[in-house]
């Protein structure tokens, strides 16, 4: 008499409403099937699992010096990093440099 088939081994599942490592956020490891879950993380100003969300995108740098060659300096560095550098201000004896990411 042939064997019965096999059956597939059934997804692990966790004890309790609420997962506890990382490989049982199924959920987050598949935000095209479930985006409302991803869309409801994100919402909350969190990160799905898995994926990466750059910071500081948009923001400006400022900084103060107190080099007196600073002025070169800061302009050569705008220039090889490409760098906007939006404005270079004296105030006594310190400087404020803006500078906007490339």
């Amino acid at each position: 008499m042939p064997d019965p088939p096999e059956k597939p081994a059934r997804r692990r599942r966790y004890q309790g409403s609420h997962p506890r490592t990382f490989h049982e956020k199924y959920k987050e490891l598949n935000p095209a099937r479930y985006t409302d879950e991803a869309r409801k993380i994100l919402a909350a100003g969190k990160t799905p699992a898995g994926t990466h969300r750059p910071i500081m995108v948009e923001e400006i740098l400022e900084v103060l010096a107190t080099d007196p060659d600073v002025d070169l300096d800061v302009r050569a560095w705008s220039l090889r990093s490409g760098n906007q550098l939006l404005s270079l201000e004296r105030e006594g004896p310190m400087f404020l440099i803006r500078v906007r990411r490339a």
